[in-house]
């Protein structure tokens, strides 16, 4: 019931580990494996085991508690954390796409319109487009 409803929040760009009924231990884990990534995320190799070293935790611990919370893999969870993160910038008109697949830290513009494009269902250039007309 928690999984399906964190993959939820996670997919509508909502910070789960700020969920008021989440239980105490899992919002800390979930902030902190937030914090982790979001400092590395730039990274164009970042993946479960770099995480899992930074949080002290072996990489199979790593993916035991992100899917027992998520529903997702961890690289699946990057991979919709660095979405996220690209939809806040493509909303920033200072910020072209060049910038936000370097700091969002995806291999390439090419790459990085294809994941936006399947999680979205318009390229960053349409939502570009379509945020700076509202």
């Amino acid at each position: 019931m928690l999984r399906g409803k964190y993959s939820q929040l996670l997919m509508d760009g909502r910070d789960i580990s700020k969920e008021p009924d989440a239980p105490e231990q899992e919002k800390n884990f979930l902030a902190e494996l937030n914090r982790c990534i979001s400092s590395h995320i730039s990274l164009s190799n970042l993946n479960s085991e770099m995480i899992a070293k930074t949080m002290c935790l072996s990489k199979s611990q790593l993916n035991r508690k992100v899917k027992s919370l998520t529903g997702m893999s961890t690289s699946a969870y990057i991979k919709q954390l660095k979405l996220a993160r690209s939809q806040m910038f493509l909303k920033d008109p200072e910020k072209t796409i060049g910038d936000i697949v370097m700091m969002c830290g995806f291999e390439s513009a090419s790459y990085f319109t294809k994941m936006f494009k399947e999680k979205f269902g318009i390229t960053p250039s349409e939502y570009k487009k379509n945020n700076m007309e509202t």
